[in-house]
């Protein structure tokens, strides 16, 4: 491979990562929309991830019912609530969406800078 198809290479990563940064911000942009909505809230924040989490973790610690309880499936559940809850935050505490979100600005910067001093370098070898 030559030069100058590194070059293009190392010019098109950057790119793609300026842009997967820009799709992240879009996406905490969006998030912090629904986490401001109040059916988003009364569905998911208050519905999901708190009373159908009390609801499962109370089936696994007291079940009630008579009936033999799938403890593997509850736990799944309950594994599958804390990893959603984990990308999407509560209201006090962001979630890793919100996290990669805040520090795309900077991401970009630094890429767009790297981006430039590898065009200017490239064009002073020229």
């Amino acid at each position: 491979m030559d030069e100058s198809q590194i070059l293009k290479e190392t010019l098109k990563s950057i790119d793609d990562y300026i842009d997967d940064q820009k799709l992240l911000i879009k996406k905490g942009e969006a998030l912090q929309r629904l986490k401001n909505n109040p059916d988003f809230q009364l569905v998911i924040m208050d519905g999901y991830f708190d009373a159908e989490a009390e609801m499962l973790f109370s089936l696994l610690t007291n079940p009630t019912s008579g009936k033999p309880i799938d403890r593997e499936l509850i736990l799944n559940q309950l594994d599958g609530i804390k990893h959603f809850k984990g990308y999407v935050g509560t209201k006090d505490h962001p979630g890793t969406l919100e996290q990669a979100a805040s520090m795309a600005p900077d991401n970009i910067h630094r890429e767009s800078l790297e981006r430039m001093k590898i065009t200017a370098d490239h064009a002073e070898e020229e």
